[in-house]
């Protein structure tokens, strides 16, 4: 099944006028046991969202708008599969296209934090939580104190990241992780310009 994703930066203020029960993560995590769907065997995993919103009817669509002007993405299209790119990019959530943001494949917030992860360690939440309507995907953060790496990363650095990203994500081959991260160091660029957050949506 593809996962198509849109990488995005929005401010504390953009967010809550989309998606008004955002959260800050908990100063510090708990721990949770919960049955594992396949195995059915009970695992510990450490929760750094505080909790699920009240209420999901103030919810905006990632569908709508909202009268606000489309962007073109934070990178233009180009390569090989520029064609293919600039698909992703008209079909990407229209409401997701009114803030900087890249259109692609497979960098869902698993990936994202998990490069977060590589940057800052395991000790560090993502920076915000934030959820869609029930049948509008999902979006999560990166850790905040990973943007200034990204965003500040020399060419060099963004070769060394995106190897250890790889082997980190088991991935062998047929997937760019570098050209990935030149654009999510667009997007840190812009949400450091901005006192933003980076953050991935995704639609199976």
């Amino acid at each position: 099944m593809a996962i198509y994703t849109t990488l995005f930066t929005a401010t504390d203020p953009e967010i809550t006028e989309f998606f008004p029960e955002w959260r800050h993560p908990l100063p510090a995590p708990r721990q949770e046991t919960r049955k594992n769907p396949f195995t059915t065997k009970e695992v510990t995993v450490t929760i750094w969202d505080p909790g699920p919103p009240t209420s999901a009817s103030e919810i905006a669509s990632v569908y709508d708008v909202r009268g606000r002007s489309i962007l073109p993405p934070a990178m233009p299209p180009d390569g090989e599969f520029k064609d293919y790119q600039i698909s992703l990019e008209r079909n990407c959530p229209p409401l997701l296209r009114t803030l900087p943001h890249i259109a692609m494949k497979g960098i869902s917030h698993s990936e994202l934090q998990s490069l977060g992860t590589l940057l800052v360690g395991d000790a560090v939440p993502p920076a915000r939580f934030v959820d869609c309507r029930e049948d509008e995907g999902c979006i999560g953060a990166i850790q905040a104190q990973a943007i200034p790496l990204l965003a500040n990363g020399s060419e060099q650095e963004l070769r060394d990241y995106s190897k250890k990203w790889q082997a980190r994500l088991e991935k062998h081959g047929g997937e760019d992780l570098h050209w990935v991260l030149s654009r999510v160091k667009a997007l840190a660029q812009d949400a450091i310009s901005r006192q933003a957050n980076l953050f991935s949506h995704t639609l199976a």
